[in-house]
């Protein structure tokens, strides 16, 4: 049975020979900043499985040797007389828990799950990096502080096609392409009808930013009150009455602000606020213009509420890594989301998995794309001259907030997504094309 269950796991979780159905997703392992792997796995594989996948296989990524001139075989050794613990913010997830539990736990991708390492004989953490440490630095929360994204495939090019259909008008294709800041405006706002019903708490963060003035009325308002209510002690008749006109009043204005709410849950200071750090234009106005990349640079932060502080892991070299990692997995994780039935389709997709291989440059100029519009207070010292020279020492590089690291891997995800749908749409007028010219070859026979 050991053995069947073993097998299967290795069926399941093998990256190049994965099976039908649109029922996986990318997680990346973490036991420490330098060992990482990032794979796509079946929901419904458990903890127990991935075990003995990770053993079995021994990915390089998580187990090989750390530049430090270890015996390999040894490090082999160790990793077969080990058990593995499965932890996300402090939840251990047990052996028959699958990795449906592990998605409950976050909304970004790839989904972060951190390893300890036990021995079989002596149930303590060890030390991967073989350091003289007696702690593993995986219980360290900056070694496995890491980020992903939530992204939608039908997003990516719901959002492209606004460019295409301009590009069409045009009769011209331009990678620059560009709309007005008016279309953006009114985009932003029918989708935050969409967003409040997806993510209710935007509500109440959105009314906590755009209302304060409102609270301070409330106050003021209700100081007017008390102060109404000494008033009734000492003229009981003629207060009354006023005390009648205020309550009124006061609940006219109550109904004003609540109307005010209502019309203020678009978080309005949010969008200013981002249209000024990204276009960096003097003045807005309805015919400003927004290309392409700071349309989806523009939607992903009005959309998102995560930290804006900076990242211990936000360095070039770091992020640079975490991507290069999980960029296999976003074309395999597109067509397990994709309505592909048919068998002979989807085995040519998966042949064609290394037409967009990682490109650095392409990685580079998103990192500088999103560095320039980080606020400099967020980044190290460094930044500007970082922008010419990415490739510094690791002490010496800017430091990507937790937000922008997101967004950066928001942006790299639908470029490369986009892409391959691109190359699909070029391959798929490729083979209508194809048999007309065959069809030139073929002599009819007369009569």
């Amino acid at each position: 049975m050991e053995n069947q269950d073993k097998s299967y796991s290795k069926t399941k979780l093998n990256n190049s020979n994965h099976s039908g159905g649109s029922n996986k997703v990318s997680v990346r392992f973490i036991i420490d900043r330098k060992h990482q792997h990032v794979c796509l796995l079946d929901k419904e594989i458990t903890f127990k499985q991935v075990e003995e996948y990770l053993i079995s296989n021994k990915p390089k990524e998580l187990f090989g040797s750390s530049g430090k001139g270890e015996d390999e075989n040894e490090n082999n050794k160790v990793d077969e007389d080990i058990n593995i613990k499965f932890l996300y913010s402090g939840k251990l997830f047990n052996s028959r828990q699958t990795i449906n539990d592990l998605i409950q736990t976050q909304k970004q991708y790839p989904l972060n799950c951190q390893l300890i390492l036990i021995k079989k004989k002596q149930p303590q953490p060890i030390d991967n990096n073989n350091n003289s440490n007696n702690t593993t630095t995986a219980n360290n929360h900056i070694e496995v502080h890491f980020h992903g994204c939530f992204f939608d495939f039908d997003e990516f090019q719901q959002i492209d096609s606004i460019f295409t259909k301009n590009e069409k008008k045009n009769n011209e294709k331009d990678e620059n392409g560009y709309i007005a800041l008016s279309f953006l405006n009114q985009f932003l706002h029918s989708y935050w009808e969409y967003l409040v019903q997806r993510q209710p708490h935007l509500i109440e963060l959105s009314n906590s930013t755009n209302n304060r003035n409102n609270n301070s009325n409330n106050n003021s308002n209700n100081n007017n009150n008390n102060d109404n209510n000494n008033n009734n002690n000492n003229d009981n008749n003629n207060n009354n009455n006023n005390n009648n006109n205020n309550n009124n009043n006061n609940n006219n204005n109550n109904n004003n602000n609540n109307n005010n709410n209502n019309n203020n849950n678009f978080p309005t200071e949010k969008f200013l606020l981002i249209l000024r750090n990204v276009l960096k234009v003097p003045s807005l106005n309805a015919e400003t213009i927004i290309n392409r990349d700071q349309f989806r640079i523009i939607f992903y932060l009005f959309t998102s509420n995560s930290e804006t502080t900076i990242c211990p892991n936000g360095t070039y070299n770091i992020i640079l890594k975490m991507i290069e990692q999980y960029h296999p997995t976003i074309i395999e994780e597109y067509y397990e989301n994709s309505n592909i039935d048919n068998n002979e389709n989807k085995n040519k997709n998966n042949n064609n998995n290394n037409n967009i291989p990682f490109n650095k440059n392409e990685f580079d100029k998103l990192f500088k794309l999103v560095l320039s519009i980080q606020q400099p207070s967020q980044s190290s010292t460094n930044s500007n001259t970082s922008l010419n020279s990415l490739d510094l020492g690791e002490n010496n590089q800017p430091l990507l907030s937790c937000k922008n690291i997101e967004l950066l891997f928001y942006l790299y995800t639908a470029n490369i997504v986009l892409k391959k749908k691109e190359r699909e749409r070029e391959e798929g007028e490729k083979e209508k094309v194809q048999p007309n010219k065959d069809n030139k070859n073929v002599t009819v026979p007369s009569l």
